[in-house]
């Protein structure tokens, strides 16, 4: 792939492991994506997501560790946002609008 944001995974490919940090977070773009962490040593797959659905978000609002490893259940396609493209945005986003995102997020971390 000539586009230095987009990222190929074959099925079964890790994008990123619980407990590393996080830098990005990633649009799907093509294919499926598995989140997943380990509990009491049994696999418990958190979310399946597809194409437009958004993951690691939070990487792009603190510098917290990954919650979950995500894998490739098919060959996929995604688009790696970086947080300061997030943060440009939000600066020129309505006051409102901002606080309301940013008070959502912080009830998920």
């Amino acid at each position: 792939m000539s586009d230095p944001h987009r990222i190929a995974l074959r099925a079964g490919e890790v994008l990123f492991t619980e407990g590393e940090a996080a830098t990005n977070a990633f649009l799907v773009e093509a294919g499926e994506i598995e989140v997943s962490t380990v509990v009491r040593g049994h696999h418990l797959a958190l979310s399946r997501l597809g194409p437009g659905e958004i993951l690691g978000e939070m990487a792009v609002f603190d510098a917290g560790p990954r919650s979950g490893t995500a894998t490739a259940v098919v060959d996929s396609v995604l688009f790696a946002i970086r947080p300061e493209q997030v943060q440009e945005r939000m600066a020129k986003t309505d006051p409102v609008i901002r606080a309301l995102l940013e008070s959502l997020l912080r009830r998920f971390r």
